[in-house]
């Protein structure tokens, strides 16, 4: 007999000869003949898997490198342990290739736009999440297995409903959501952390937008030379009209530099 503590975040799956036996919730527990049992502990807790670089062509042939995050958790901790000798792996594939199908089906200028990169982002979360199966009636919805593990139709390939893999030709067979499924996982959220292009067209991008900053700096000045022209045609235009102001403005002004104004007999300053 031996005594197994089992934590909060965790879950201990029992094997006797080879054989699965108890599922071990959190709590103390009693395991007899430890000899021929095997304990398999599986973390609960959300984790982050992280696509970084992954260099796709869009719908017009151009490269793009994007970097996604997803977060997820064990829901099915016997099919996770099962079904696949590393299935984070796996799940990093489905997670690339439904990027690239994503990313694919857009042009680099829709990309460029945020509601390009919005829509890459809905794209993956509707592909991830079982909210997805939720906003489509036409589909069943199907969430992570919480009883047994055994998924014959998983296994022998036959396409889950609800995962809307469908309509993703070029993802990976059953799609990320199936994917998850089989292996006892639940996508919580997936996100595109960056997005942007790469060699020689992202200097060119580079040098566009700076030509574009350019030509904004140069019209601003030109606007401004403009202001400035015409505030002088009119200044010139008001002393013609009214030849005192003239009078009256150099007086002020050799007030205000202190300088001495001599009065002529025809009433026209002189400065001195």
């Amino acid at each position: 007999m031996a005594k197994i503590t089992v934590q909060t975040h965790e879950q201990v799956l029992v094997y006797r000869d080879g054989v699965f036996e108890s599922r071990l919730e959190p709590g103390r527990h009693t395991v007899r003949q430890v000899r021929r049992t095997r304990q398999e502990r599986i973390d609960r807790r959300v984790r982050q898997l992280s696509v970084s670089g992954q260099e796709i062509f869009t719908a017009d042939g151009v490269t793009v490198r994007v970097t996604a995050i997803a977060r997820w958790q064990v829901t099915d901790a016997r099919a996770f342990v099962e079904k696949a000798e590393n299935p984070e792996d796996l799940l990093h594939v489905a997670l690339q290739l439904e990027i690239r199908d994503a990313v694919g089906r857009h042009e680099l200028d829709e990309l460029l736009r945020p509601e390009g990169r919005d829509a890459v982002a809905a794209a993956l979360a509707g592909a991830a999440t079982p909210q997805a199966d939720a906003a489509a009636p036409a589909l069943v919805r199907t969430d992570a297995p919480d009883e047994g593990t055994d998924a014959p139709d998983h296994a022998s390939g036959a396409r889950v409903q609800g995962t809307n893999a469908p309509e993703h030709g070029a993802s990976a067979p059953g799609g990320l959501r199936a994917t998850a499924v089989e292996f006892g996982i639940t996508v919580l959220d997936v996100a595109v952390r960056d997005l942007g292009v790469v060699g020689e067209l992202r200097s060119a991008l580079a040098e566009t937008a700076i030509e574009k900053q350019r030509g904004r700096a140069a019209l601003e000045r030109a606007r401004g030379e403009a202001a400035a022209l015409r505030s002088l045609a009119n200044s010139a235009k008001l002393l013609d009209d009214h030849p005192a102001l003239a009078t009256l403005r150099l007086v002020q002004a050799a007030a205000e530099s202190g300088a001495t104004v001599v009065l002529t007999p025809d009433g026209l300053p002189s400065r001195a």
